[in-house]
C-alpha cells in the first residue's frame, strides 16, 4: 500500500522534483507591494499619486498589463527602462492597482 501511495504521489508531482530528473527551481512569486515600493514609488509615490518626479498612475493602470510591463520595461516619455523581471512588473501593477 505504502509503495503504490509513493507512486501516485510522484505521478501527481508531489516530490521534490529530483525523482522525477526535475532540477528546476521554482522562484517565489514577487510582492507587487515591496516591488513598488523599490522601484516605483520614489517617482509616483508610495500612494501612485504621483510626486513632483512623477505622475500620478491612476489613469495609466487602465491600460492592459501587456501595455504597462512594456512601458516599465521599455520606459516612456521622461521615465527611464526600470530592468526587472517581467513577473516583478507585473506584480508592481497589481499592487498600484490595489491603491485605487
Amino acid at each position: 500500500m505504502y509503495t503504490l501511495g509513493l507512486a501516485v504521489l510522484l505521478a501527481c508531482g508531489g516530490g521534490s522534483g529530483s525523482e522525477t530528473g526535475d532540477t528546476t527551481t521554482r522562484q517565489p512569486m514577487p510582492d507587487g507591494e515591496t516591488v513598488y515600493g523599490l522601484r516605483c514609488a520614489s517617482c509616483h509615490g508610495e500612494d501612485a499619486r504621483g510626486t513632483g518626479a512623477g505622475p500620478t498612475l491612476e489613469v495609466a493602470l487602465d491600460r492592459d498589463d501587456a501595455v504597462l510591463v512594456a512601458l516599465i520595461l521599455e520606459g516612456w516619455g521622461g521615465m527611464p527602462p526600470v530592468v526587472i523581471p517581467e513577473a516583478d512588473a507585473l506584480a508592481a501593477i497589481a499592487y498600484a492597482r490595489s491603491l485605487f
